[in-house]
């Protein structure tokens, strides 16, 4: 079935409601398409609705009218896919259907001398359906389906040219008075068709010629018209259908031209048609809105990780040997030998002993005197030698702090009175 309407197969729309020409699908709550639809003729503005990036957009010229007796030519349908941004303004136009000797049809289409005596009338064009963006000029069209052109007024064979959803055609011509009274030719893609007049520049005889009047930018030409035999106007279109010529003798009149398609570079062709729309034009809008995107914040509770790590034992090293001074401890003479120089230093560099040289008659020597508060030394044994100096440790450490004499390995030592007997360390 070629008719755009129904191509709306039964079941993509669910819900429908009707305002002033305009069907919108109620999309629910699921992401299925959303359809909205334009039957009425005129304009209509449209805001791309939020979440929607492209739309698919449908188009059907509406159809030429039809003469007294001949009929008009159907509108085109053209269809393609475009990217958008939502909030995006639109204004749609829905082509009017022609009729017969009247103005042309909404949006476009040639007239057929509406104010005409009512004789054998022709059918004005049918009006283009088109949708525009960044504005609402003619220059603002993305897509554009062309208007059948309106039928002539006298001869059966005067039919309107078809609207282009590819390529539109000429309005048919007749022929009276041996000559040929052309139909109006089809717009094209860079001009109005050419308005009908006579084969080989004179029609009927070339007598009384009343040619239609050329196509323009989105246009049909009126029909030929005496005020009484009237031709069919042009459709209109990207370029409009020129109107066809008509004679005052009544016996040749042409049919009007259909208007042409247009599709911006800029989308993707679904489909076209030629000759596919009666009646009124039609523009259907199907779009999917991509829901929006939910961030969902989760706060995960920090997870504390203990990890028992072993103690390491760390062995305590000794601590150094602390020095032990005899206390109490008497003034000893320094004698000159090994012995008593290193056991002079240790008594001034660790237990606070001073020294100080003495004159005894002709001798000089030096004396340590004990420091302030001597006490017993923690000596463990003390080897003896056979010098006053020793002699004199020994002999105060026996006689002060409860030392006693041993001998061993035929040395002599001065040890505590507890200490074993047999160990000397």
């Amino acid at each position: 079935m070629k008719r755009l309407s129904a191509r709306l197969v039964a079941g993509s729309l669910t819900s429908l409601a009707v305002i002033t020409g305009v069907v919108v699908s109620n999309p629910g709550a699921s992401a299925a398409p959303t359809v909205a639809t334009f039957s009425t003729p005129g304009s209509f503005n449209w805001t791309v609705p939020a979440g929607v990036t492209s739309v698919t957009i449908q188009v059907a010229g509406a159809g030429g009218g039809d003469g007294d007796s001949s009929s008009g030519g159907l509108g085109g349908y053209l269809a393609g896919d475009f990217v958008m941004t939502p909030g995006d303004s639109i204004t749609v136009h829905v082509g009017g259907a022609g009729a017969t000797m009247s103005v042309g049809g909404v949006n476009g289409g040639g007239d057929a001398d509406p104010d005409g005596c009512g004789g054998l009338a022709g059918g004005s064009g049918g009006g283009a359906s088109d949708v525009r963006t960044a504005g609402d000029t003619l220059a603002d069209r993305i897509i554009v389906a062309g208007g059948g052109g309106g039928g002539g007024g006298i001869s059966f064979d005067a039919t309107g040219g078809v609207g282009g959803g590819n390529t539109p055609t000429a309005g048919a011509s007749t022929n009276g008075f041996g000559g040929s009274f052309d139909g109006g030719g089809p717009g094209s893609a860079s001009a109005g068709g050419a308005g009908g007049g006579a084969s080989g520049g004179g029609g009927g005889g070339g007598w009384f010629i009343t040619p239609g009047q050329a196509g323009a930018l989105g246009v049909g030409g009126a029909a030929g018209t005496d005020g009484c035999i009237v031709a069919g106007g042009g459709g209109g279109g990207y370029y409009g259908g020129g109107g066809g010529g008509g004679s005052s003798f009544g016996m040749g009149i042409g049919g009007g031209g259909g208007g042409s398609a247009y599709i911006s570079p800029a989308a993707t062709l679904t489909g076209s048609a030629d000759g596919d729309q009666a009646g009124n034009g039609l523009v259907v809008i199907t779009y999917t809105a991509v829901p929006p995107t939910t961030t969902t914040t989760t706060t995960v509770p920090a997870t504390t990780t203990t990890t028992t790590v072993p103690a390491t034992t760390v062995p305590t090293p000794s601590p150094a040997p602390t020095p032990s001074c005899p206390s109490p401890l008497p003034a000893l003479r320094v004698s000159p030998n090994a012995f008593s120089l290193v056991l002079a230093r240790f008594l001034i560099d660790s237990c606070g002993s001073t020294a100080r040289q003495v004159t005894a008659g002709s001798q000089a020597f030096w004396v340590v005197d004990p420091p302030k508060g001597s006490t017993c030394p923690s000596w463990q044994a003390v080897p003896v030698y056979p010098t006053r100096f020793s002699v004199l440790i020994g002999k105060y450490l026996i006689d002060n702090c409860r030392y006693t004499v041993r001998r061993q390995a035929g040395v002599v030592y001065v040890v505590p009175v507890d200490h074993p007997v047999g160990r000397i360390a």
